[in-house]
């Protein structure tokens, strides 16, 4: 987990979320990229082997393919069973981003993986606001044009901003703006997805 992601998180969110991801596994990838005798083919040692005594180096490199795939079988099956929760439906933090040049998204979807407590990151025009209704959400919110939420937020923010209904006891939310601070509309989008959490009575993890 990138360090700046909790950058500005003050101790409330970071409680929630932090005791969340230690003494976790995450691979970075879930199959094996290239196969051990593509790579052992590249050191020396080996290529000698190979060409001195081949039955010898083809015993070798079967056997530690072998031992690499099982070793990656293990690593998968400790860090599937990282997550609190067995299905999708029973994490209690929603991930959402508005991401216009992927960067909101990337930081979204890493943040997703590592805490236990989300199953996955979803553009905001994927889910409906009934959806964070009792849940804690953390919004991941780049800012474009002239201060306007990204095309993947524009349908979620009119249904926000147009809802009337408070939201119920137990909704919590933390915004995280993205941006350059020289731009006139700096987290102009991310600001006003915070008012409107607030509007509707949801609580506030941290502040912008």
């Amino acid at each position: 987990m990138p360090w700046f992601l909790f950058a500005f998180l003050s101790p409330p969110f970071f409680n929630i979320c932090i005791a969340h991801i230690h003494h976790h596994q995450i691979l970075d990838s879930k199959k094996l990229r290239k196969e051990v005798t593509s790579f052992l083919k590249r050191e020396g040692r080996f290529v000698n082997l190979k060409r001195k005594h081949p039955e010898i180096a083809d015993d070798l490199f079967a056997k530690m393919s072998t031992d690499v795939h099982h070793r990656m079988q293990v690593l998968a099956t400790r860090a599937a069973g990282y997550k609190s929760f067995s299905s999708k439906e029973e994490a209690t933090v929603k991930v959402l981003f508005a991401s216009e040049t992927g960067t909101a998204e990337k930081l979204a979807r890493d943040f997703a993986d590592a805490c236990t407590l989300a199953s996955g990151a979803d553009s905001l025009n994927d889910v409906d606001v009934d959806d964070i209704d009792g849940f804690t959400t953390v919004f991941f919110v780049a800012t474009c044009g002239q201060g306007e939420v990204p095309q993947n937020a524009k349908q979620f923010y009119k249904m926000l901003a147009g809802r009337t209904e408070p939201f119920q006891e137990g909704t919590k939310f933390s915004v995280m703006g993205l941006g350059d601070s020289s731009y006139y509309f700096f987290c102009k989008a991310a600001q006003d997805i915070e008012k409107e959490m607030l509007r509707l009575g949801a609580e506030s993890l941290t502040s912008l």
